[in-house]
Parts: structure tokens; sequence; C-alpha cells
């Protein structure tokens, strides 16, 4: 069962989630992050009648994070992951979903951390990001010299893209059941392994993008790469399981 595999992942055996059950979130005493969050909801699967009906629990639990998290307060995206996150865990456990969607949210963005910035000023954003350029184009370069260098002329796109996908674990490019995929794929354990398979997926986004990087111009990639449609969730994920790490 999904719900079992994520919890036991991102929340730990069956006692530790009892634990985290009985301990009781602290809720956002002010209205710090409401506007920010709000705003961010409206744009977070705005068609999913399910996620309409929730919206006020995804914001108290959005705004909770944020109030317990006050270095890095509430960042942009953030919404798409919580949702994703939330709706699995209500779908099986209604009671739990808060506290669990709380927690296993902490689990996920720990390992992507160094993407959000502290302050307008922080400059690992900037330096996270371009290690994990390099670190694509190494990969792609393994098997494929050629398109590496391509690459390499396309630095600043791939930059774009990390920025787009890495901050939401590539959530805001597909709908919900696509989104159940891709986590599926993502959660382990280890955060070791977690951040191994979300650089996988970015390696098999890139590959399944090669005949764009071939042959357009950078402004049609930035307008295909950021089109969810042209996004296939299975073909990504299958590519990205065979990608040696």
């Amino acid at each position: 069962m999904r719900q079992f595999k994520w919890r036991n992942c991102l929340l730990g055996d069956y006692h530790e989630q009892e634990a985290l059950h009985a301990n009781e979130v602290c809720e956002c005493p002010t209205k710090e992050y409401t506007e920010i969050i709000h705003s961010d909801l409206l744009r977070t699967f705005p068609k999913d009648a399910w996620f309409k009906t929730h919206f006020p629990a995804l914001s108290k639990v959005l705004n909770s994070y944020a109030y317990t998290n006050k270095a890095m307060g509430y960042m942009q995206g953030m919404s798409f992951p919580m949702f994703v996150l939330y709706r699995t865990f209500y779908e099986d456990d209604p009671d739990n979903a808060f506290n669990d969607a709380y927690y296993a949210f902490h689990s996920i963005i720990n390992v992507v951390r160094p993407i959000y910035p502290l302050s307008s000023t922080d400059p690992c954003p900037k330096m996270f990001n371009s290690d994990i350029c390099t670190l694509i184009i190494l990969i792609v370069g393994a098997n494929d010299m050629k398109f590496a260098r391509t690459l390499r002329d396309h630095t600043d796109i791939l930059k774009v893209m990390i920025y787009q996908c890495v901050p939401t674990l590539f959530t805001n490019k597909f709908n919900y059941e696509d989104c159940c995929v891709l986590f599926d794929f993502i959660l382990h354990k280890s955060g070791k392994v977690m951040f191994e398979n979300i650089i996988r997926l970015l390696v098999a986004t890139v590959l399944v993008f090669k005949p764009v990087f071939e042959h357009m111009a950078d402004e049609n990639i930035l307008e295909l790469i950021a089109t969810r449609e042209y996004h296939s969730v299975y073909r990504i994920v299958s590519l990205a399981g065979s990608i040696y790490m």
C-alpha cells in the first residue's frame, strides 16, 4: 500500500508514527504567512475538486510548517508537494493526515534544503544549483559525450529547469496521480538515496528533451520544459530507473 510505504520512508516504523500522532503540532498563532500561502494555494492544482474542499486544512498545515521553521518560513511552490502528501495520507487515515503530512514534509524538504534561500543574499541555492547542473552533465556524458557537450552550451536552461523542478520535487509539472508515481520512485528511508533519485529524474527529463536541446533555440526550450503536457511521468520514471549513479 502506497500510504504504508510513504509513512515508513518518511516517518519511521509503527512506534515512531504513533509517537508523532500523539505529539500535537504547534499551530501558527499569527497571520504572517497566510497571504502568501493562500496566493500560492490558488495556483496549486486549481482544477482538482478534492483540493478545493481541503484548502483550509492545507493552509493550516503549511502555516504550521512555516511557523516552526522560521529561518525559512514559507517558500513559493511548497504547496504542491504538501498537497500530494496530505491527500495521500488523508485517503486512508483522515484523523492523522495533518500530523503525517506535517512531519513527512520536513523529511522531504530536508533532502533539497539547500535549494531554498534563507535570505536574498544567501549564496547556497546558486551553488547547489550549479553543482546539480554539473552532475547532470557528467552523468549524461558517461553515455553520450556529444549530448553532454550540447548541454554545456545550455547550462542556463538547465539551471532554470532545476529551479523549476527541485524545490517542488517535480510536483508542479504533473497532476496528482502522476505526482504519486513520482513520489513512489523518489521516497526512501535514506535521504541520500532520495537525493540520488531526484538527480535520476532530472537526468531522465533532460534525456527525454534531448531533441529539443539539440535542435531548438533557447526560448523554445524554456517554453517546452515549462509546459506540463510535454512531461510524461511514466517515460521519465522508467528512464530514471535505468540511470546508474
